[in-house]
This record gives C-alpha cells, sequence and structure tokens, in this order.
C-alpha cells in the first residue's frame, strides 16, 4: 500500500527543510513533473538533501541515493521525448524493508537475522513501482518482521516521530509496523512510500503521522 500526504492537509512537522519541495506532496509532484516547471533530477535531489537532514529520526536503514538520481535523469529523459509512463514516472518514493530488491540492496525485515540478504528478485510491489518510472530512494525501518505497532522493535533502533520536533526533546514514537515509511513522508523525504499491513500496521500509522492512502 502507498502512503501519501492528503494534498490539502496544512499541518505538517515544523521541520528544518533544506528544499521548497520538502513536504510537498505527491500531487503537485506529479503536476510539476508533467508541466515541466521541475525534474525529476531536482525532485530527487531535494529528498536525498532531506533524508540527510533527517537523519535523526532514524527513518531509512539503506539508501540508493545513485541509482535514485540514475533512474531520475532516464526519467526525465522519457518525459523529453514524450515517453512518460504515467503520474508515478520520475516521483521519488521510500521502500519499507519488508519488500525485496534485486541489484545489491538488501532486505532485512529489520532484523539480525536477515543482515547482509541481498533477494534474487524483485517484489511484484516494487517492480511495478519501477515499471511505473517511480525512483525509489532506499529501504525503511520497521518493527522486526513487521511485527509490531510502534516501529521500536528493529535490530537498527527505533524510528521517531517527525512531530517530535514540535515538542522539543521529547520523542514520540511513530507508530508500526509501517511507522518509517509514513514518517519518511510526514517528514519530506519522498513523496510516497510503501508499507504493509496484516493487523494495522498501515492504517494505524496513517492516523498517528496524518497520512492518506
Amino acid at each position: 500500500m502507498l502512503l501519501h500526504f492528503r494534498p490539502t492537509l496544512r499541518h505538517r512537522p515544523s521541520l528544518r527543510s533544506v528544499s521548497s519541495w520538502a513536504g510537498r506532496s505527491l500531487t503537485d509532484a506529479s503536476a510539476a513533473l508533467a508541466n515541466g516547471s521541475v525534474t525529476s533530477v531536482a525532485l530527487t535531489q531535494a529528498c536525498i538533501d532531506q533524508i540527510e537532514a533527517t537523519k535523526r529520526f532514524n527513518m531509512f536503514v539503506a539508501t540508493t541515493f545513485d541509482s535514485a538520481l540514475a533512474r531520475a535523469s532516464e526519467s526525465d529523459a522519457r518525459r523529453r521525448d514524450g515517453r512518460a509512463r504515467g503520474p508515478l514516472d520520475g516521483i521519488p518514493v521510500g521502500v519499507k524493508d519488508i519488500f525485496c530488491m534485486q541489484n545489491g540492496v538488501p532486505t532485512t525485515a529489520s532484523s539480525k537475522i536477515l543482515q547482509g540478504f541481498v533477494a534474487p528478485y524483485e517484489s511484484t510491489a516494487t517492480q511495478r513501482l519501477l515499471d511505473a518510472g517511480a525512483i525509489p530512494l532506499g529501504k525503511l525501518n520497521m518493527d522486526e518482521f513487521a511485527m509490531g505497532s510502534g516501529t521500536t522493535y528493529s535490530t537498527f533502533g527505533p524510528t521517531i516521530n517527525p512531530w517530535s520536533s514540535d515538542l522539543g526533546d521529547r520523542a514520540l514514537v511513530a507508530g508500526g509496523s509501517s511507522g518509517a515509511s509514513a514518517a519518511a513522508v510526514a517528514s519530506g523525504c519522498c513523496f510516497a512510500a510503501l508499507g504493509s499491513d496484516t493487523g494495522g500496521s498501515v492504517r494505524q500509522v496513517r492516523n498517528v503521522l496524518r497520512m492518506f492512502f
């Protein structure tokens, strides 16, 4: 399931944004790509800069910045040639670390048991994103094996809710198990993110972090 911000939502965490695109909606980004007012490379670099600026929230457990910029360049070339694949073409996204990806991207489900594991195949969900031209930026933290409701039980440590920035040193949980997926979108690190749901792992974080799907 793809998490993104409701386009009309006005309230966001008061984070320091390093780009004017940080925190804008998927709808805004897709429209800007379509009308030529921004490139996928520019959007992707803006998200990378925001990821680097928000590391303290512990959202991304692996990043794919080089391949993301390469895919973004390919997306821009398609668009110039009139071959855009649709509304997700050129959109930077995050991927929950339960979805397998190829090409050296680790899939650990936030467990020590799977540290270093690289899948020999691409998951259906990520393949569909790639086919649509979306730009994966990396893997997102989660409760180990998606069994949790706070993104607190992870070998990488807990993900901090970016709304905590409004409360000084008082840290809030991000919900789970797709907490980092929601937190990455809420903090402007990507325009959408894959999450999964067995017992509320997407529905719960949607409310904790004010998401839309």
